[in-house]
């Protein structure tokens, strides 16, 4: 939804028959990777069980972003200009957040073992910073009818007008848990098959779907009938980091060569 500036709310034209046609885009992508190294003391040894306690340091990084792309045939307006009939908007709005955390790690470990099969859990909770960024970005080109010719771009699209484009950040102490069970089996003296789940829990993180505003200034919006390059727009603004809690659930396997 657009609001322009005398209040009244509109919308942006993506397809209407016999006047002009177009398509939207939406993606979402999410990556989250993390590594830790730990030293291990024994704290109990039996036949069959042992329990070890942990000290280690632990990094995880959690990239997301959503993308709105909307590309319209028969355009009307662009840059404040009514246009003729045969243009071609494209329009880009992206939401990035990206959260780094670094901290020290304590634990336990505990391992039953029959045979060749052992059953191992891991207890660990890593204490640390967390760096957050989020980046707002923009913009919006008009692609001609006739071939070879330059295709001006515009800073701005339509959630993500000049006034709230930009990039700002900020540190906060946070907690990362995390638990696993897995099953190994010894197949060789070396070499050891496992799998398993984990969960993983970490106490703030920032989400670009909560920094998406809906009230906008169309005389920020590049394809809307009001743009005015001379006015930035009153809103949304580029607004601060707001932060939430995140779990993940998930599954591995692997093979473990010991020498």
């Amino acid at each position: 939804m657009i609001a322009p500036n005398v209040g009244q709310e509109t919308v942006a034209g993506i397809r209407n028959p016999g006047v002009y046609t177009g398509t939207i885009t939406i993606e979402s992508r999410l990556s989250l990777w993390g590594v830790d190294v730990n030293t291990f003391f024994n704290c109990i040894d039996a036949d069959h069980f042992n329990v070890s306690l942990l000290f280690g340091y632990r990094h995880v990084d959690l990239y997301e972003s959503l993308e709105s792309h909307i590309f319209v045939g028969g355009a009307q307006f662009f840059g404040g200009a009514k246009l003729p009939a045969g243009f071609f908007e494209d329009t880009l709005d992206v939401f990035r957040t990206r959260n780094s955390f670094d901290g020290g790690q304590i634990g336990l470990r505990g391992v039953f073992t029959v045979d060749r099969f052992s059953v191992f859990s891991d207890i660990k909770l890593a204490m640390g910073n967390t760096y957050h960024t989020l980046s707002i970005d923009g913009k919006s080109t008009l692609v001609e009818p006739v071939p070879n010719r330059p295709q001006p771009t515009l800073r701005g699209g339509i959630l993500a007008p000049l006034s709230n484009n930009g990039t700002t950040s900020k540190n906060e102490f946070s907690v990362v848990p995390e638990a696993n069970v897995s099953l190994s089996y010894q197949i060789g003296q070396h070499i050891r098959l496992f799998g398993g789940c984990s969960i993983l829990y970490w106490s703030s993180v920032a989400r670009p779907g909560d920094y998406i505003n809906h009230v906008i200034d169309a005389r920020g919006v590049p394809v809307a009938s009001l743009y005015n390059p001379n006015i930035l727009g009153v809103t949304p603004r580029l607004p601060p980091i707001t932060l939430r809690d995140f779990s993940a659930q998930g599954v591995f396997v692997g093979i473990e060569i010991g020498f």
